[in-house]
């Protein structure tokens, strides 16, 4: 495994780190100059790779006081068993939306060759002994490719363990695939887990928003894309993007209207996406969405080239009522939840540049800057990886910037 500390004077790299492995009494000399695991030389984050010498537990002491507790354990292989539902009382862990509870264990849990007692439970559906987090594996994306022949619309699947993706083409008519999630058939009801029919919880659909021939569609599928139920939007163009917290999910369009979507299809809702927003001379609809705490939180945004968005403020809505939310700067551009926290990415124009900052907020009302930077064009998307952040440059469509592209990385920034 990757070992990494920063170690600076004044800006200046310090010198190796030494780090002490008990039991044993193992030294691991951490280096900064580019080569082996290390990635960039003289940057001040000293790198070495240690393999523990067998299962059990660990103390990695670092200079100063520090010191990081591990548990090595062994390979496992999962296989598929057959499984019933079971009622139970239980305890209600009020789970929301992409949450997490720690539960006790009243007796030690074997796995791996170690021993656990502690279990983080997510809402989707996840069990960790270690990381209080519950993400979704997205296993599908959309796709528009028009070297293909526009009868079917085109989607992607990834192999199982994280292998190569292969094109799908099972969608009639959907030219225009802008949006395709996984999502269960039972959503959570006010809330809670409890309460929920555990079988239809266990349904999962997709759904596919589409711009087709005859308008917008919205596409569903119960057996992972095999077959698809397509259900249109009359009088609307394109659908655009889904939207969903703990109960309901919606599909914006291009335009400000909002369809209701279930398995058995769509209805219209009496909501306006995008509500304090003058029209800026195109069609509006949503990107970047993001859910949190039950609320779907997104961007409003229109295309003057297609394709090639501005975005135009951030919202808030549960598909029957919309927030506009007011943030500290100019230009919203992506939105992400990482470790119970909602993260924006925003800028503002500086001199010739863009300074890129990156909020964020607990309650979707207030936000606290995470960090700033000024670039020469702005940061388009984010993601953050084991408290890294990766920052993509991009630019507008009339006027392309030769930074658009590029990858940046702001190490260590959450840990």
């Amino acid at each position: 495994m990757t070992l990494e500390a920063i170690n600076v004077d004044c800006a200046q790299p310090a010198g190796n780190v030494v780090v002490t492995v008990s039991p044993g009494g193992q030294t691991v000399t951490m280096i900064d100059d580019g080569t082996g695991v290390d990635q960039v030389s003289g940057d001040g984050i000293y790198t070495a790779q240690w393999t523990p010498p067998a299962k059990g537990n660990y103390s990695l002491s670092f200079p100063g006081g520090d010191a990081v507790q591990m548990e090595i354990l062994g390979n496992y292989v999962a296989a598929p068993t057959s499984y019933n539902y079971v009622n139970i009382a239980g305890t209600n862990l009020n789970l929301s939306d992409d949450s997490v509870a720690q539960i006790i264990s009243p007796f030690a849990i074997p796995f791996g060759g170690g021993s656990f007692t502690n279990m983080q439970v997510g809402s989707n559906g996840t069990i960790s002994f270690t990381d209080a987090s519950s993400p979704i594996v997205n296993k599908v994306i959309p796709g528009h490719d028009p070297k293909d022949a526009w009868t079917y619309g085109n989607f992607y699947v990834r192999a199982a363990g994280g292998g190569g993706w292969s094109k799908v083409r099972t969608i009639k008519g959907g030219i225009h695939m802008y949006d395709l999630i996984q999502r269960s058939a039972a959503p959570l009801k006010g809330g809670p887990l409890g309460g929920v029919d555990q079988a239809a919880f266990s349904k999962q659909f997709m759904y596919a928003a589409l711009g087709t021939p005859v308008g917008a569609v919205v596409g569903v599928s119960s057996d992972f894309g095999k077959s698809w139920d397509e259900h249109p939007m009359i009088g609307t163009y394109r659908a655009r993007t889904f939207l969903y917290g703990l109960k309901d999910m919606c599909v914006s369009t291009s335009g400000s209207k909002a369809f209701l979507v279930s398995p058995s299809g769509v209805a219209p809702l009496d909501v306006n996406l995008f509500p304090g927003v003058p029209n800026p001379g195109g069609a509006l609809f949503a990107v970047k969405p993001a859910s949190y705490q039950g609320t779907a939180y997104y961007l409003g945004a229109y295309a003057p080239i297609d394709h090639n968005w501005k975005a135009v403020g951030m919202f808030a809505t549960d598909c029957h009522s919309v927030r506009h939310v007011v943030f500290p700067a100019q230009t919203p551009h992506d939105l992400l939840v990482y470790q119970g926290t909602l993260y924006l990415l925003a800028s503002d124009a500086e001199g010739s540049g863009q300074r890129v900052r990156v909020f964020a907020t607990s309650n979707g009302s207030s936000f606290t800057e995470v960090l700033n930077f000024l670039s020469t064009t702005f940061a388009r998307s984010f993601e953050i990886v084991d408290g890294d952040f990766f920052f993509a440059l991009g630019s507008e469509a009339e006027s392309l910037h030769p930074d658009t592209g590029r990858i940046l990385r702001i190490k260590a920034v959450l840990k």
